[in-house]
């Protein structure tokens, strides 16, 4: 397992503690207090980060950060197809914190046409919405595409 897949099940506050560590010993005293097994490799990486003071993401907070949208999720769409819900959302429309993979609607139906800055977007309204990561759900939305 990857040290950021490693952080990632960690508590909220296991990682807010971790984020204290400035060395070594400390961050020995950490792994011994929470149990979590870190690797000589993984101890360097994770002392690197900390020396910078960037903390390792996960895969999911960089698709929230990013965008998501950018890689298929499967398991979320064979959930929205089995609910009746075939249309995916367009990316970069946040409606949660959570990929864009996992947002899925029952219908589809254009709006208009617009065009600012040379560029032309299309408008569509989305109806019946679920995340089948987080199970928000929104009546309806009006996204760009």
């Amino acid at each position: 397992m990857a040290l950021t897949q490693k952080i990632a099940s960690l508590t909220p506050e296991q990682r807010e503690k971790l984020g204290t560590v400035k060395d070594e010993s400390a961050l020995n005293a950490f792994v011994a207090e929470t149990g979590i097994e870190l690797t000589d490799e993984d101890k360097k990486e994770a002392l690197a980060y900390f020396e910078n003071g960037v903390m390792p993401m996960s895969d999911d907070d960089m698709d929230a950060v990013a965008g998501g949208g950018s890689k298929s999720n499967p398991e979320a769409e064979a959930k929205a197809k089995a609910d009746g819900r075939t249309y995916n959302l367009p990316g970069g429309n946040f409606l949660c914190s959570c990929p864009h993979s996992n947002q899925w609607a029952r219908s589809r139906t254009y709006v208009c046409d617009q065009t600012t800055c040379g560029t032309r977007y299309s408008i569509y309204s989305y109806d019946d919405i679920k995340c089948y990561k987080c199970n928000k759900t929104w009546a309806s939305k009006q996204l760009v595409v």
